[in-house]
């Protein structure tokens, strides 16, 4: 994957996050130090940043665990700023199983 460095692997299923997640760790925290805040406060906010990243990822893990129910196999799951994306070999041909 261009960009994305490996974190773990969870039953075969590579999970990879982008350099851009980075930039919206580094923007919280230069936003909490422009209104200068304490380091209690900065590191909630990390905290929540980083909550947010893990609910993201369990969300997409949750989409490759359907598919392998389904017989799909998931190769794996790029996280992003903005959301992830879990890569699997094909779609669906029921549209249920979606």
């Amino acid at each position: 994957m261009n960009g994305a460095v490996k974190l773990i692997s969870v039953r075969g299923i590579r999970v990879w996050v982008h350099w851009t997640f980075l930039l919206l760790v580094a923007w919280v925290v230069l936003a909490n130090v422009e209104e200068g805040t304490n380091g209690g406060r900065l590191a909630w906010s990390v905290a929540f940043i980083l909550a947010v990243f893990g609910c993201v990822a369990l969300h997409e893990l949750g989409h490759a665990t359907v598919a392998g129910y389904f017989g799909i196999r998931a190769r794996n799951i790029l996280l992003l700023p903005i959301g992830g994306t879990a890569s699997i070999e094909k779609f669906p041909d029921n549209p249920r199983q979606e």
